[in-house]
């Protein structure tokens, strides 16, 4: 078996991507772009996070990328960004009982959507131990 470290993981992936079809819209082709973009946000770096300096960087290795295109790849990679910081609804969560209602000790609340509405129900807790 043989190991490979990666080391410039966000370097490594924006070559991959200009590499390939980079001005290319197709989803095949957007495929390495994303893998760039989650790179970027895995890794907490605020350079390339700007996107005046994806720009950059893009321009100087392939100085003549469609502009519509350039524009839109922007767009797409600061919204990418946007996403990856936001949460997901987790499927429990503790608040304190000041900030809601007194709920029994030895019980839990269980919220769920149904008919267009949010419902929930208090339950022992040990229906779920």
């Amino acid at each position: 078996m043989t190991l490979i470290r990666n080391k410039n993981l966000i370097e490594q992936t924006f070559l991959a991507w200009l590499s390939q079809f980079s001005d290319s819209t197709h989803p095949c082709d957007m495929e390495q772009f994303y893998v760039f973009a989650k790179t970027v946000c895995e890794n907490h770096t605020h350079k390339w996070k700007n996107t005046g300096y994806l720009k950059k960087r893009i321009l100087q290795k392939m100085p003549h990328f469609d502009p519509d295109i350039l524009a839109d790849t922007l767009d797409l990679f600061a919204k990418l960004l946007a996403f990856y910081k936001t949460y997901s609804l987790p499927a429990w969560e503790s608040i304190p009982s000041k900030d809601y209602r007194k709920v029994k000790i030895g019980y839990y609340i269980e919220r769920w959507a149904e008919n267009g509405e949010i419902k929930e129900k208090y339950l022992p807790i040990n229906d779920v131990l």
